[in-house]
């Protein structure tokens, strides 16, 4: 009820989330009752191996096949119940895009320089440079990217923002132009990102929310600024990165934090829904999403004149 709201009142979904972030009493109670009202997660169950193949199989069904890019966003904690292990999950993924495809995970680093996220809007707190080591560097995306990291032959993004980390036949030209740029913006020119979408990856949600998991829509923020309409939309950053003999300090641009406060996801979900822009399905239970990335810009930046999907203000624009 409440999303469906939302959907029609991007407005009013804008100024919830400006709400939550910028009062501290109003995010503390949020987080007090959010967390009051979750439920465990049942316990793993034993191999299921008939209801593992006929997910698997569903997958591959919604036109994700040989050669593929494929980006998965993805709950390892809705995959458990078939009683695999995320390297399994890996393996599984790994077999429907063949030895020509690509695997691609979010890998976003933890820092331990950070500042609690209620405080991200504090850019005096990132003013000194942060320590990004690519081989050390621990994520807090999941299960399933960390398989990913350990598995010989995978490629870790050297960009510390929106990183990924990629198997298969692409991932080594799919990070050798990371941060070659004037701006190096996460998802612009150069960017893993930017490529992917330059070979029309397939992207993947299992059991996530999609756009709230959605990365990609970036790319037609940082490959296109010339035509993206809000001024001021970026900080820069300093990182050092640490990468075997690559030990060297980077600018990077990071679009300014406070931009998301006024991100209307739930009526760009209504959109892409509408547009057909995505392909869903319900497999053993869990909710199955694909989009194409080609499509996905391509119907964003048919969009962007307004600043689409952001939901600003003339007066901030």
């Amino acid at each position: 009820m409440l999303n469906r709201l939302l959907s029609t009142l991007p407005f009013l979904e804008v100024l919830l989330r400006n709400l939550y972030w910028r009062n501290t009493a109003i995010n503390r109670i949020a987080n007090y009752f959010s967390k009051k009202s979750r439920h465990p997660l049942p316990p793993p169950t034993k191999s299921n191996t008939n209801n593992a193949n006929a997910f698997f199989e569903d997958v591959s069904r919604l036109g994700i096949g040989s050669g593929d890019i494929l980006i998965v966003h993805s709950s390892f904690g809705e995959l458990k119940k078939f009683g695999l292990t995320p390297k399994e999950v890996i393996t599984r993924l790994l077999s429907i895009i063949g030895e020509t495809g690509t695997l691609v995970m979010p890998a976003i680093p933890i820092f331990r320089e950070a500042p609690p996220a209620e405080k991200r809007f504090d850019s005096s707190l990132f003013s000194k440079p942060f320590i990004y080591n690519v081989k050390k560097a621990r994520i807090w995306t999941g299960a399933l990217p960390q398989a990913l990291i350990s598995t010989p032959g995978s490629v870790r993004s050297r960009h510390p923002l929106n990183s990924i980390v990629a198997y298969g036949a692409h991932a080594e030209n799919m990070v050798a132009r990371e941060l070659t740029s004037k701006n190096n913006s996460p998802c612009g020119e150069g960017s893993t990102w930017a490529y992917c979408y330059e070979h029309n990856a397939k992207i993947l949600m299992i059991g996530v929310d999609v756009v709230h998991s959605l990365t990609m829509i970036h790319v037609a923020e940082d490959l296109f600024p010339e035509q993206w309409p809000i001024a001021n939309w970026y900080r820069k950053r300093q990182f050092r990165i640490i990468d075997d003999g690559f030990d060297e300090m980077v600018e990077v641009s990071e679009r300014r934090p406070e931009w998301a406060l006024f991100y209307a996801e739930r009526g760009f979900s209504k959109d892409l829904h509408k547009a057909g822009v995505i392909k869903t399905s319900l497999s053993e239970n869990i909710n199955l999403s694909v989009i194409e990335s080609a499509q996905l810009i391509d119907f964003l930046n048919s969009k962007k004149h307004s600043g689409y999907p952001y939901y600003i203000p003339f007066w901030l624009k």
